[in-house]
């Protein structure tokens, strides 16, 4: 019975070893060693390893060889974006793809001339992609397939990232071939941005062109760039366009400064110079800057005119200090040839020190023969880094000032020790307000003209609005003396946009 036990145990026993083994036991294949491990699962695809509803996939491989050709846009690009960019995207694909199923590599070409078969589009190519593009802005991005054909339609390299990624994430190996889910292959992207629409008569103006004249190229190239970066629209540039709907940068003799208006669909750009071309600028680009979260930015809100007082120009100019990194000399030129290019009544420097002063053939030597500058009793010249020059031959001088910050306002900042020299206690004179009242020779007429440099510092609120008062006291007093003359103050701020 004891022997009969044993036997029972031990043939049991042997069942379950097999059970265990498997097909190993008994009949085994050549090829079963080498099988593939991808058959019969889902891999790559980041889900669990269920067996995927096919008729909701498009296959990008037959056989395990690829049936798509990744192209991607080299010709007729939008102004900014490099066909280089748009073949990175297209090789990343294609290296993704080749992770997902191992051997697979798909070709990648660009468009000068198309392939037989399917393509993969990264880009607007002509009867692909092309039609996807209408009414899209520079961030966002399409996914679309089309009689076989996958299209990827974006502008710049971010949004091309963002459908490729989107689109690798749904492809997946399934039974050696891969596979991409249907639902990526519709999918609409409308990035957010800084301005929701500019609007002219409430109409976007998103399918304007940007006329320009050879002097303006610069500034309607900015312009172009504005819109893209705030809006996401795509202007065009064109000389001396003929389109109806256009933003004409023009110099005219119209103005004596610059003028923006609107006519139809037509926005006009006017200036008379190169001060009044970069003062339409700066209007624009503030008001591009200050508009926000979204919000619409009307052109009627553009709409502004600007002219000298009674013909008459002051100019304001930074020149950077020397110690500052600028060698004596090197713009000195520049400073001089855009001052007597706009020949301005009244020029107000910053930050021009000793260096400057002695510089050979500088801005001072430059501008002898048409300026003055105004000099201020008991003070050394040295000293005087806001100097203020004006037009000899239709000015004199009533009287003149300086006030030194630092002298009365604690948080002042200035540099101790200068290493230039030629001051008149060895450090820097940055923080001043230099004024002059000058009269008109031949009409009268009365001008205070005021120079200021206020201290810069990571927290401007310490110390800027003890520096405002005494200029705001300081002009209240002049101005007093001087019933009806016109004040005009110039300088460096040193604030910001968004500061109150």
């Amino acid at each position: 019975m004891k022997f009969l036990k044993w036997t029972i145990l031990l043939l049991f026993s042997l069942v379950l070893c097999a059970a265990l083994i498997g097909c190993d036991v008994g009949v085994q294949k050549p090829d079963d060693t080498e099988a593939d491990s991808n058959v019969g699962s889902v891999v790559g695809s980041g889900e669990s390893e269920e067996i995927p509803d096919l008729s909701e996939c498009v296959a990008l491989t037959e056989n395990g060889k690829p049936i798509y050709t990744l192209v991607y846009q080299s010709k007729n690009l939008v102004d900014g974006v490099e066909a280089s960019e748009l073949a990175k995207i297209a090789n990343l694909i294609r290296d993704e793809l080749g992770k997902k199923l191992d051997g697979v590599r798909f070709k990648v070409t660009g468009d000068r001339s198309l392939p037989d078969g399917k393509i993969i589009a990264v880009g607007s190519i002509e009867g692909i992609s092309d039609g996807y593009f209408e009414d899209m802005r520079f961030s966002d991005y399409r996914i679309r397939e089309n009689q076989g054909n996958i299209a990827f339609a974006a502008y710049r390299y971010s949004a091309l990232y963002g459908a490729s990624s989107r689109f690798l994430d749904s492809a997946f190996c399934y039974e050696g071939e891969l596979y991409v889910h249907k639902d990526v292959l519709d999918v609409n992207f409308t990035a957010t941005y800084q301005i929701g629409d500019v609007t002219l008569d409430g109409t976007p103006i998103d399918d304007y062109v940007i006329s320009y004249e050879s002097d303006s190229l610069d500034r309607a190239e900015d312009l172009r760039d504005l819109f893209k970066t705030t809006t996401g629209y795509l202007l065009k540039l064109e000389e001396n366009s003929a389109a109806e709907k256009v933003i004409a940068f023009r110099k005219t003799s119209e103005t004596d400064g610059y003028r923006i208006a609107s006519e139809g669909s037509r926005v006009t750009f006017d200036y008379a110079d190169v001060l009044g071309r970069e003062l339409l600028w700066k209007h624009v680009e503030r008001r591009f800057n200050n508009t926000t979260s979204g919000k619409v930015l009307s052109v009627e809100s553009l709409l502004d005119s600007w002219s000298s007082v009674d013909g008459r120009k002051m100019m304001t100019y930074n020149v950077r200090n020397v110690w500052n990194g600028t060698n004596p000399g090197t713009r000195d030129n520049i400073a001089a040839e855009m001052i007597l290019e706009n020949n301005p009544d009244f020029i107000c420097l910053q930050e021009f020190d000793v260096p400057y002063r002695n510089a050979y053939n500088g801005v001072i030597a430059q501008l002898y023969q048409q300026y003055a500058e105004v000099a201020v009793a008991g003070v050394d010249v040295n000293d005087i880094w806001n100097p203020i020059f004006y037009d000899k031959a239709k000015y004199t001088v009533l009287e003149s000032g300086w006030v030194y910050f630092p002298e009365h306002c604690a948080n002042s900042v200035e540099t101790l020790n200068y290493p230039a020299g030629g001051t008149s206690n060895g450090t820097s004179k940055f923080r001043s307000f230099v004024w002059a009242v000058l009269k008109d020779v031949n009409d009268g007429s009365v001008y205070l003209i005021g120079n200021l440099h206020f201290s810069q510092a990571e927290d401007v609120s310490v110390m800027q609005p003890d520096e405002a008062k005494l200029v705001v006291n300081a002009v209240r007093e002049i101005v007093a003396r001087h019933e009806g003359c016109i004040t005009l103050i110039g300088g460096d701020y040193n604030s910001r946009r968004t500061q109150s």
